[in-house]
């Protein structure tokens, strides 16, 4: 029997006295890409950073080809497979690309570290070119491909990205969401937190609705793009 690939189980967790996450369920598949949806405030990042490991889970389990990591460290978390693109891309100003994507492999001592940054140039041949530059003064599409790029220097199994389209033009996205497609194809799963509903869409096969804590609605997406509730409450439509 083949071992479930990643889930996250009755999640609850907050900030101090604020509770956000109420009851929390997903789950996703070996080389799916699944997407989070919702509206600001709806714990969508509280919800990476609990499966990251930067707030605790007050209850219930985020599973990881079967570990248990609601109590894990973010250095577990990343050793388990999973990296976290957080929202504002949170590079290192003052240091170069290459220096920013050597920083996703600081866990790793395998010899194919070369090798994947050969690959993260060839899905990003901008950062190639911007290889010495400060990574604080790319453009903000530059910096949201380092961003990714530096969480797929870890060699993840699962790739979270937070808000991938904010701030961003069209042309920019439309360029990230294909290369992303690049990314899955090369056997990382990807979970995307994403506001632009049909950008997440796009990308995804399966969605979660989040709203005020609690998923509301999931399924494929093929199926939400014409869920009544989706399209009035995140569409306009």
């Amino acid at each position: 029997m083949t071992k479930e690939f990643f889930r996250v189980e009755n999640v609850e967790a907050g900030y101090g006295d604020v509770q956000v996450l109420w009851g929390v369920n997903i789950d996703a598949q070996e080389g799916e890409i699944i997407c989070i949806i919702g509206s600001n405030g709806a714990g969508k990042s509280t919800l990476l950073r609990c499966i990251s490991g930067v707030i605790p889970a007050q209850s219930g389990r985020i599973l990881m080809r079967g570990v248990d990591l609601s109590s894990a460290t973010p250095d577990q978390v990343l050793a388990s497979g999973i990296a976290h693109v957080p929202e504002g891309r949170r590079l290192f100003s003052g240091m170069s690309v290459k220096n920013n994507l050597l920083m996703g492999a600081y866990l790793r001592r395998d010899k194919r570290i070369r090798k994947d940054l050969d690959f993260v140039f060839n899905i990003f041949p901008i950062l190639a070119k911007r290889m010495e530059q400060d990574a604080g003064t790319l453009s903000g599409g530059e910096q949201q491909m380092c961003a990714i790029a530096r969480g797929i220097m870890s060699r993840p199994a699962l790739l979270m990205i937070d808000e991938l389209s904010l701030g961003l033009a069209p042309l920019v996205i439309e360029k990230l969401t294909k290369a992303l497609l690049d990314v899955n194809r090369s056997d990382i799963s990807i979970l995307l937190v994403e506001q632009d509903v049909m950008t997440a869409f796009e990308l995804a096969c399966r969605g979660f609705v989040l709203e005020s804590g609690r998923v509301t609605i999931n399924g494929l997406t093929s199926d939400l793009v014409n869920d009544k509730t989706v399209r009035e409450a995140y569409m306009g439509i």
